[in-house]
């Protein structure tokens, strides 16, 4: 009898493992299409990732936002640096925010998106940016490469 338990637990274990992945892959998939069906900024990310991996420094500042544009040059060189040539063979939505404000000033559009990336020599890494479009202009006004444990 114990032995029968035993062996059913198991089961219900196995059994919620092999589901579980297959919910956070059905997750990812929705993301990835929320990401889209509403956002403007992945292909500026993707724009941004070739500049930086092809070492074309102003055309990646000139992704930035008009208020980041003068104080990102020097973060702009670290990261062609850091991504020496490397190309990115695969991304995946890990995060995603979108908030629109009207004010008197004007309208706001703010998105913060956050992918897993693979680089060709199978490097992985997480990129944060937060792509505005506002009265002064359109940008990121945040573009974080980071690595270690994801």
């Amino acid at each position: 009898m114990k032995k029968l338990i035993g062996l059913s637990l198991i089961l219900v274990l196995l059994f919620g493992c092999f589901t579980g992945c297959a919910f956070l892959e059905n997750i990812s998939e929705k993301l990835t299409e929320a990401v889209d069906e509403n956002t403007e900024s992945p292909e500026k990310i993707d724009a941004m990732l070739l500049a930086l991996a092809e070492g074309r420094a102003d055309d990646a500042k000139a992704l930035m936002h008009p208020d980041k544009a003068d104080e990102s040059a020097d973060a702009i060189e670290q990261m062609i640096t850091y991504i020496d040539g490397r190309k990115v063979t695969d991304k995946k939505v890990v995060g995603l925010s979108v908030n629109i404000a009207a004010t008197t000033n004007g309208k706001t559009r703010q998105e913060a998106i956050c992918y897993l990336l693979t680089l060709d020599d199978g490097t992985t890494l997480t990129v944060d940016s937060v792509y505005v479009s506002d009265n002064a202009g359109v940008g990121f006004t945040s573009f974080k490469l980071s690595i270690g444990l994801n």
